[in-house]
């Protein structure tokens, strides 16, 4: 007995049963009122093609009926009769399954697979485009077939979210080592989706500034072993791990913004005041922020406040 196919395969490729194995599953495509007492109950959808049947939908439920005892457990499904062509039964998976498609990368692949099973590229595009939840283009197409070429770890990493959709393009521009090694990166250090593109942004920008690997820029950073040590927690780790990577990418930014925050500390001011240098450092000006409790407040210091301020 085939093991029950995992939830982020649910639109694995139809499965063929002939005659005599549609019977032997023990299908009961009749109504409710009528069926068996141990009928089991469940979304199974069957298309009839000649003399084969295709699971449709539905078929961890038929993997499970059939694990009960040497007769499977009668199980409710219903039958769509063989004049469904290919586009209409591939429209009924993408309607069953949209909410689930829709919140999925890899269910959205694993679609197109099976629409690539009896169409073009093209035709698929033209055919789903409308119904299909986000954009389906050439671009995006080949991104999701490229997904799919992947190991299974990381393809379930991407299903259950850990791998955020907004870094998908980019990260399957990577090498498989460096996809791999970044994604390893993300579960280690426990990245939400902000953090995970901040993440591919600062190595991929090293790697071209200094026309090295991946691999060697992490080993620098120490990562592995900081993440062994047990003196530090995971959101220290991360944040030194962030902080070595912006250093390395603009280190006279990085030594500015440490020379101006030693000078600011020196200058004592109110817990309600803040200085604030220029972006970047591109110029020497500063500005000062003073916060007011209320308008009456800040009338009350107007006046000195607008002598001081006359001359810079």
């Amino acid at each position: 007995m085939s093991p029950i196919i995992p939830e982020y395969c649910i639109l694995s490729p139809l499965t063929l049963l002939e005659q005599d194995a549609f019977n032997r599953w023990n299908f009961f495509p009749g109504g409710v009122n009528t069926a068996p007492p141990d009928l089991l109950l469940g979304h199974v959808i069957i298309a009839k093609r000649n003399d084969t049947y295709e699971v449709v939908i539905g078929h961890n439920h038929v993997h499970f009926a059939g694990k009960k005892g040497k007769k499977a457990q009668p199980i409710g499904c219903k039958i769509i009769p063989a004049d469904y062509n290919n586009e209409a039964i591939l429209q009924l998976i993408l309607n069953y399954y949209s909410r689930e498609i829709s919140t999925s990368p890899l269910l959205k692949a694993s679609f197109l697979k099976l629409c690539r099973q009896h169409f073009s590229r093209h035709e698929c595009i033209q055919l789903f485009s409308n119904s299909f939840p986000g954009k389906l283009s050439p671009k995006s197409f080949a991104l999701y077939e490229k997904l799919l070429l992947i190991d299974p770890h990381h393809q379930s990493l991407v299903h259950t979210g850990v791998v955020s959709e907004k870094i998908l393009q980019d990260l399957l521009r990577l090498e498989k080592k460096d996809l791999y090694q970044v994604v390893k990166i993300i579960q280690d250090l426990q990245l939400g989706g902000n953090k995970q593109k901040q993440l591919l942004e600062l190595l991929r920008d090293l790697c071209h500034q200094y026309n090295t690997t991946l691999t060697k820029i992490v080993e620098e950073s120490n990562l592995q072993n900081h993440l062994a040590s047990e003196k530090r927690n995971i959101p220290q780790i991360s944040n030194n791990f962030f902080t070595f990577l912006r250093e390395k990418k603009s280190p006279l930014s990085v030594q500015a913004q440490k020379d101006f925050d030693s000078k600011k500390k020196a200058l004592k001011l109110p817990a309600h005041c803040d200085l604030q240098a220029a972006k970047s450092f591109e110029k020497d000006e500063v500005t000062f922020v003073a916060t007011f409790s209320s308008m009456d407040s800040f009338k009350e210091k107007w006046d000195e406040l607008r002598n001081f301020l006359t001359t810079k």
